[in-house]
């Protein structure tokens, strides 16, 4: 029994000892598996900021300005002492007119034909006073005869009087550059506005507008006029404006110029630009790389290689330029971009 159990062993393990080359000759079919490899390592994109160093230098903080050349001499003219029917308008916009030229009448009525009879009625009394002191007439006669003649002189003056009052006649040379909007007949009231004549020859710059309270009366300006500079002077100011002045100047300024620029006239329009503050010797960087978030003012700055915020304190501001009055030392590098 013993020697066949170890007949059984030894059976056994030949089967095992075939099987094995077996299997492993089996193997060789199926393919090597390949080593698995680890991922590259990545290295961060480098970052390359625009840099810009803190520098002492001047900054100047101005209110500019875009202002109208118009006339020194302007005149509005209306009929002052009566209302009426428009008979003409003798002028045309941007007509030349003369001192004294007609410009706009209204209906009178005929009172032309009464002065004409006015005249002769008062040749009649000179004639009558005349000829009563070449008859010799007595003294009440020849008195009679000359109050007949003042008169007539009275009563042509009021006719005359009452004629001019229905005519607007230019009381400068100049130009025609406005007239109301009234036809032949059309009814107009005594003050409106009818015609205006200004003087070309003599021209100032006008602004109306939300910043006319930074300019002073005296104040030095600088004018730009086709890509030219002249100096002017403010003469007028919204608290110095007379109070009879038209509507179209209140709240303006105006600014005079000792020399007309060459091709300047009415109607162009210039840059006017007047300093208010300036500081030198005071650290200024380019307002676009000042930050505001929050009522926080910051730039961005590099420390050490790292980009890093920095809370700053502004000054005087430019329209380009901004004054940092505290968080800055000169030479630091700011972030533009």
């Amino acid at each position: 029994m013993g020697s066949f159990g170890g007949w059984k062993r030894a059976v056994k393990w030949a089967a095992v000892s075939l099987a094995v080359p077996a299997l492993l000759g089996t193997c060789r079919l199926f393919p090597k598996e390949e080593k698995i490899l680890a991922p590259p390592l990545m290295s961060p994109p480098q970052v390359n900021y625009s840099l810009t160093e803190a520098r002492k230098g001047t900054i100047e903080q101005r209110t500019r300005v875009s202002a109208t050349f118009v006339a020194v001499d302007q005149r509005s003219l209306y009929f002052r002492y009566r209302s009426g029917r428009i008979r003409r308008i003798a002028v045309a916009m941007g007509d030349e007119v003369k001192e004294g030229s007609l410009l706009a009448e209204l209906d009178t009525g005929g009172l032309e034909n009464r002065i004409a009879q006015g005249k002769l009625a008062l040749r009649k009394a000179e004639i009558l006073s005349e000829r009563s002191v070449a008859l010799n007439r007595d003294r009440y006669e020849r008195e009679l005869a000359s109050l007949d003649v003042e008169m007539a002189k009275l009563q042509l003056q009021d006719l005359q009087t009452e004629l001019e009052q229905s005519r607007l006649v230019s009381p400068i040379p100049g130009v025609v550059v406005y007239i109301a909007r009234v036809s032949e007949g059309d009814a107009v009231d005594a003050y409106r506005s009818i015609v205006q004549v200004a003087d070309p020859r003599k021209l100032q710059l006008q602004y109306k507008g939300d910043k006319a309270a930074d300019f002073r009366l005296g104040s030095r300006v600088d004018v730009t006029f086709q890509d030219r500079t002249y100096v002017g002077e403010v003469v007028m100011t919204p608290g110095t404006i007379p109070l009879d002045a038209s509507e179209e100047m209140k709240g303006s300024i105006l600014v005079n110029l000792p020399n007309l620029p060459p091709g300047a006239g009415r109607g162009d329009t210039a840059a006017i630009s007047i300093l208010l503050d300036r500081r030198d010797g005071v650290i200024v960087l380019p307002r676009d790389v000042v930050h505001l978030y929050l009522g926080r003012s910051y730039v961005q700055v590099m420390e050490d290689g790292i980009k890093r915020e920095r809370t700053v304190e502004v000054g005087l501001q430019s329209a380009t330029e901004a004054e940092i009055v505290k968080g800055l030392q000169v030479g630091e590098k700011v972030i533009e971009r």
